[in-house]
């Protein structure tokens, strides 16, 4: 039997132990949004050189690369099935490709918004009726600054809102399709297979879009793509592929997805800057102080104490 004081040391540590994983998981997240936030300005570049769905392809090749040896290092195989395959549809093939064809008729501060302002909402509501996540009251404070801060800078772009229908759609379409992969990783990621679960996800994506960018190329020209494309291309893949979702994924093992989706929107003010700093895509001041609220809100998100680790994935 324990002494008291063994098991109030024991106690110290467990809870020392939680605290430390959950500062791990919110800086994994912010450095995940951080590397999404210029995910859209380097796509614009990259497609200047590749059409869009042998970009989507080429961006999964290239993450993949990236995660295998990590993989094997491991000792793990790339997860299949069903849910490996969600991953991959969800998370990397059709937001990729939606987005890719919606930045021909929005500018990448437009896709961050729709993206960033969306995102925290669907994977709020689907966070509740899938896995029952009740948020915090800090969660929801976070939610509300930030859905003010989507007002505003909405009202600060001017004309530039007025994209063409087709193009909102594609990018309403591509952030679903995220909101439901934040809440199947939520549960894939929850045990120590994370790495497996993310790179049999990228591997699904890979096989569904190679058959649809050969079509496109047989369609269109062989790429010649820049310098510039091509670097924007090894950026995607290596950074806001397979770092950035592995970061995310580390996120999702111990936050809920409805904060995990609230820290997100971070990705508005830092893409915001860079379509600005990058693409000379103007920010005014109802922007900035939409950038402001939103900030408040994803710190509000930092705050909230309600994150938890999942023990096991329910079954999916």
């Amino acid at each position: 039997m324990a002494l008291p004081a063994q098991s109030l040391l024991r106690s110290e540590v467990g809870l020392r132990c939680r605290i430390d994983g959950r500062t791990l998981a919110t800086l994994a997240l912010v450095g995940a949004t951080a590397l999404w936030a210029t995910s859209f300005v380097a796509a614009k570049a990259a497609l200047e050189g590749f059409p869009p769905l042998t970009l989507s392809l080429l961006r999964c090749v290239i993450a993949y690369a990236v995660l295998r040896p990590f993989l094997r290092r491991s000792g793990q195989s790339p997860a299949g099935g069903r849910t490996a395959l969600l991953l991959g549809l969800t998370g990397i093939a059709v937001p990729l490709v939606s987005h890719n064809l919606a930045l021909r008729w929005s500018g990448a501060g437009d896709a961050t918004l729709v993206h960033g302002g969306a995102l925290p909402i669907l994977a709020g509501l689907l966070a509740i009726i899938v896995l029952k996540e009740r948020p915090s009251v800090w969660t929801g404070a976070g939610l509300a600054a930030s859905f003010a801060g989507v007002v505003l800078v909405s009202g600060g772009t001017g004309a530039r809102v007025g994209t063409a229908a087709a193009g909102m759609a594609l990018l309403l379409l591509g952030t679903a399709a995220f909101a439901v992969f934040l809440v199947i990783g939520r549960r894939a990621f929850a045990l120590d297979g994370w790495l497996a679960a993310l790179a049999g996800g990228v591997r699904a994506s890979v096989v569904v879009l190679l058959p649809l960018s050969a079509i496109e190329i047989v369609f269109t020209d062989v790429p010649h793509p820049s310098l510039t494309a091509g670097l924007a291309l090894c950026y995607l893949g290596a950074g806001c592929s397979a770092l950035a979702l592995g970061l995310k994924a580390v996120a999702l093992r111990s936050l809920e997805a409805g904060r995990v989706a609230v820290m997100d929107n971070f990705e508005i003010p830092l893409g915001l800057a860079a379509g600005s700093a990058m693409l000379g895509e103007g920010v005014g001041p109802l922007q900035l102080g939409g950038a402001a609220l939103i900030c408040v809100g994803a710190w509000f998100a930092v705050r909230s104490s309600g994150s938890r680790s999942l023990d096991r994935p329910p079954a999916i």
